[in-house]
Formats: C-alpha cells, sequence, structure tokens
C-alpha cells in the first residue's frame, strides 16, 4: 500500500477506506523445507487488502485494516507440499512525524500463515520500521529493518526510494517492490491509481500436521516453509473520503 508521509498529508488524509487487489501467475516461485530446497514451481496468487485511517494529527497518525492471501501452488501431487498457502492477517500501521522531512512508521500484521486449513499454531506477527526522509519534494528516501521471527534472518534491512515524476506518474525504486503507478482518476472525493512493477516477496507459512501423513512423510507435519516469490503485478487501487 502507499505509505503515509507528512509531506503527503494532504492525500493522505483525504480517505477514510482505501482498498487494493491483485492477481499474479506464473512466475519464479521456490520453497524451501528447514534450509533444504524443494522446487520450483508455477503459481497463480490472489490479494485483497483493506485499510481505515483512524486517526491523524500534526505528530502521529494511525491506520488499521485487514489482508487476505492465497497461493496456489502448482507442483507434482506426490510432492511433500500443500496445495495452497494463505494468510488472514491484520494490519496495524503507525506513525510518528520529527519534522516535515523525517518521520518512522511501524508496521504490524499479526495473523495466521498456513496452507490449505489454518490452525490458531499458525499465528505469527510479521512487521517492520522505516526511516523516511523526504529529500526534496519529488524525491523521498526510506531505509528500514523488515522482521519475521520465524524467517530464518529474523530481521532483513533495506532501502530505496519513492520519485513523484509528475501529478500523475509515481515510481517505487525500493524493495520488496519495484513499480510504476499513474494516477487515472482523482477529485477532491476519491482517487483511482493504477499500478504495475515487479514484486521480490514471500513469507513463513506452517504446514497442517495432516500434510505429513497424506504426503507419506510424517516429518514435514507441522513445520513452517520458507516461500519465496518473484513476480510480476499489476492492479487497482481506489481511494474515497466518503466511504
Amino acid at each position: 500500500g502507499t505509505l503515509a508521509s507528512p509531506a503527503l498529508a494532504q492525500e493522505g488524509s483525504s480517505w477514510k477506506w482505501q482498498f487494493s487487489t491483485r492477481y499474479a501467475a506464473s512466475g519464479t516461485k521456490s520453497v524451501k523445507e528447514q534450509a533444504s530446497e524443494l522446487g520450483a514451481f508455477r503459481t497463480d496468487s490472489v490479494e485483497y487488502d483493506l485499510r481505515r485511517r483512524v486517526y491523524s494529527s500534526d505528530r502521529y497518525n494511525l491506520s488499521v485494516g485487514a489482508n487476505f492471501e492465497r497461493t496456489s501452488l502448482r507442483h507434482d501431487p506426490q510432492a511433500a507440499l500443500p496445495d495452497h498457502l494463505q494468510s488472514v492477517a491484520g494490519a496495524l500501521m503507525g506513525g510518528l512525524v520529527f519534522n516535515r522531512k523525517s518521520w518512522l512508521t511501524v508496521t504490524l500484521n499479526p495473523g495466521f500463515y498456513g496452507d490449505d486449513v489454518l490452525l490458531a499454531q499458525d499465528f505469527n506477527m510479521p512487521g517492520s520500521v522505516v526511516y523516511h526522509r523526504l529529500y526534496r519534494t519529488d524525491l523521498h528516501l526510506l531505509g528500514g529493518l523488515s522482521i519475521d521471527l520465524y524467517r530464518q534472518s529474523p530481521v532483513i534491512p533495506f532501502v530505496g526510494a519513492l520519485w513523484r515524476a509528475t501529478e500523475r506518474w509515481n515510481f517505487r525504486l525500493t524493495l520488496p517492490k519495484l513499480g510504476v503507478e499513474y494516477r487515472a482518476y482523482q477529485t477532491p472525493e476519491a482517487t483511482l491509481d493504477l499500478f504495475t512493477g515487479l514484486s521480490f516477496s514471500g513469507g513463513q507459512y506452517r504446514v497442517s500436521p495432516e500434510l505429513g501423513r497424506l504426503r507419506g512423510r510424517h516429518a514435514i507435519g507441522g513445520q513452517i516453509l520458507s516461500f519465496s516469490q518473484q513476480e510480476v503485478l499489476a492492479g487497482v487501487r481506489a481511494a474515497g473520503a466518503g466511504l
């Protein structure tokens, strides 16, 4: 989703609800069982994301939301893998403004990350801490930490930039997503953005205890799979102040 920023407060505070969706097909995917590669597969994935800003001031802002993502793994039926990986998670995003050019955001995504059947043991809470610097009015630099305690590397640093080339064109030059956005429609009450780009992402998913029995490998039941993906994204983001 769009990063909150005080420098863009006129835009960020204009909406109450923000909804986005994306669909991705094929691409190169890899799945690991602990440190062992299990192979690469074709996939289809769909994601729905809903956010609502609940508080905004000159110093602080807070948004809440929900996210659902489901990925279908097209693998050999005998492979020791689930047919789907999915997550249902909340979204908490808080911002602390230091001045007009510097601010900090903290994001938490508590939820359930598993396979075809989500269980209580699938709970996880990945998140991130990001420092933002507005280098100039059209160039936004950032750096931070991605945190996931179930990941082999629990903390991963990253840097990037957001560049507003024109009033309608925006470029995201930061991992895990590289892309371009075009504002197709804008009024004081609503906006509609089209976006496309590349995503380098993934997550940690706990498979069900039954998977080992079904695939003839009892040891994998209840284990955590590390899923990484590189995909081409395209989608639509709509926001409205009156929703």
